[in-house]
């Protein structure tokens, strides 16, 4: 039987970080990919950068030298960038049993490492000019692609962890007895 004092602890939060939300991590995931093509764009009619991210995609499967190279690469983009990747997302929050912008952005980073390995080793035939289209990628791109990669963890470690769960708007905050020593 509890003591007088063990009764009256008042019952104190415990925060328990949500459930991932699929839902919310895909369409996290179709959103910032749409925000980081049209910044990718802005970019090329700033005149700042000169890759093409979704011709460089689409190089990764068909010749340069054959038609729809540019919808290949934006097909590409959007599958995985809205669907595939945001699924490996929520599996990698379920992983870490956390949620939330925080384990966002270090998936992010991870995605950053693992995209550029595997864009690297698909060797996209491009020419490798030192100026003008086609150029490799400078330090403006290699930065706005780390940029562009933690921005996608963050926003969809958001959405993952904010978006409603059947309908319900959830609750970060869980109450649970404690005991105070």
């Amino acid at each position: 039987m509890p003591t007088p004092a063990e009764r009256a602890t008042p019952i104190e939060p415990s925060v328990s970080p949500p459930a991932p939300s699929l839902l919310g991590t895909i369409l996290g995931g179709l959103g910032v990919s749409v925000g980081i093509l049209a910044a990718n764009r802005l970019a090329e009619r700033l005149e700042l950068s000169e890759l093409d991210f979704p011709r460089v995609l689409g190089l990764t499967f068909r010749d340069p030298e054959q038609d729809r190279v540019q919808t290949t690469g934006l097909l590409w983009y959007f599958a995985w960038g809205g669907a595939v990747v945001p699924t490996l997302y929520w599996l990698g929050f379920r992983a870490l049993g956390r949620t939330g912008a925080r384990a966002g952005f270090v998936l992010g980073i991870g995605h950053y490492l693992v995209s550029g390995a595997i864009l690297g080793a698909s060797h996209p035939d491009y020419p490798k000019q030192s100026r003008g289209p086609g150029r490799p990628m400078g330090l403006f791109e290699w930065c706005a692609n780390l940029a562009g990669h933690i921005a996608y963890g963050l926003v969809v470690g958001w959405a993952a962890a904010t978006a409603p769960i059947r309908g319900k708007r959830r609750s970060r905050l869980h109450w649970t007895p404690g005991l105070t020593p």
